[in-house]
């Protein structure tokens, strides 16, 4: 018995498991023996990249995001903020130039001499034919 109280007792014969026969075959080199040092940095460094790659993306895609959300609150904010008749006038000037409300007929244009009002899926289709046309 050895003199440590904590150093367990040495077995003189061991388990049938770590005996090994002529059957087995040479011995196999362990697993791991030999590192590829310069391999393992390469992928430590790939990795590294693509992960600061992947937070720099993430980052702009969160700023450009929160940017337009705050551009979006800001114009809301504006637009709250107009009084009664200015909201009319916007309103009015929607309908106008929408699709949806549109005016169906022709009139003088008040800021330029020589100008006509028309509906506007006629301008658009003037325009789309002036560009078909290559003028």
């Amino acid at each position: 018995m050895s003199g440590h109280n904590h150093t367990p007792e040495v077995h003189e014969h061991v388990d049938a498991w770590h005996h090994h026969g002529a059957d087995e075959g040479l011995p196999q080199a362990e697993h791991l023996g030999n590192l590829n040092v310069t391999a393992i940095f390469r992928w430590g460094a790939a990795i590294s990249v693509i992960f600061v790659l992947v937070l720099v993306v993430t980052a702009m895609y969160f700023s450009r995001y929160t940017n337009r959300l705050r551009l979006e609150r800001q114009e809301r904010a504006a637009w709250n903020g107009l009084s009664a008749e200015a909201r009319g006038l916007r309103d009015s000037a929607e309908a106008t130039l929408s699709t949806g409300g549109k005016p169906e007929t022709y009139a003088w244009a008040s800021e330029q001499q020589g100008a006509v009002q028309l509906p506007i899926e006629q301008a658009m289709r003037k325009v789309a034919q002036t560009y078909r046309e290559g003028k």
